[in-house]
């Protein structure tokens, strides 16, 4: 579970917002699979947070947040850009997290590059999107703090993703987004390691 004391925390920096965390039966878009002590023997998922970025009537498909990537320098994301790469799962693809920040209308600066995972929280897994990101950093719409580029994701069948939280393998949290930042990964890191 994620750690009470967080919430607390950000009832005192953000004391008109309302913070929620709740344990879900199901997963869904924007929730986190939190790794039980039953995965310890697994090696890609022991003690792992993943963020669920889409479902659908056949597959859930989530990066692990919390594992650093094996490269000890930054990646190049585009020929102009270059960024630290984090682990994102065992499939091979490359994918953007990224977070959009509201313009003086008070509408988020989105593109057609990225699909939604939570208020003000984006991803994108095509060349396309990092480019967009690439651009945006240009521009200063974003800076580098504000996404996070992962190689490789992980999915699962739904069947087989309920059959693991049903026999205890995966607690499902669902949270309101200003309880963590998943692009935090010192905070998610100390969140796991109280539970």
């Amino acid at each position: 579970m994620m750690n009470p004391k967080l919430v607390e925390e950000h009832h005192v920096h953000a004391p008109n917002e309302v913070s929620w965390v709740h344990i879900l039966q199901e997963p869904e878009k924007g929730c986190l699979l939190i790794a039980t002590q039953k995965l310890d023997g697994v090696n890609i998922f022991k003690g792992t947070v993943i963020l669920i970025l889409s479902t659908d009537s056949d597959f859930s498909t989530g990066i692990i947040l919390n594992k650093p990537s094996s490269m000890t320098r930054p990646a190049a994301v585009t020929d102009t850009l270059d960024a630290p790469l984090y682990f994102g799962g065992p499939l091979d693809e490359k994918l953007v997290l990224v977070s959009l920040k509201k313009n003086n209308d008070g509408d988020e600066t989105r593109s057609e590059c990225f699909e939604g995972v939570l208020d003000g929280l984006y991803y994108g897994t095509e060349q396309k999107s990092l480019c967009c990101v690439d651009e945006m950093v240009k521009r200063n719409e974003i800076g580098v703090e504000d996404f996070r580029v992962f190689e490789g994701y992980c999915r699962w069948t739904n069947k087989v993703l309920r059959d693991e939280i049903r026999t205890g393998h995966w607690k499902v949290i669902a949270c309101s987004p200003n309880v963590f930042s998943p692009l935090n990964s010192q905070e998610i890191q100390n969140n796991h390691k109280s539970n």
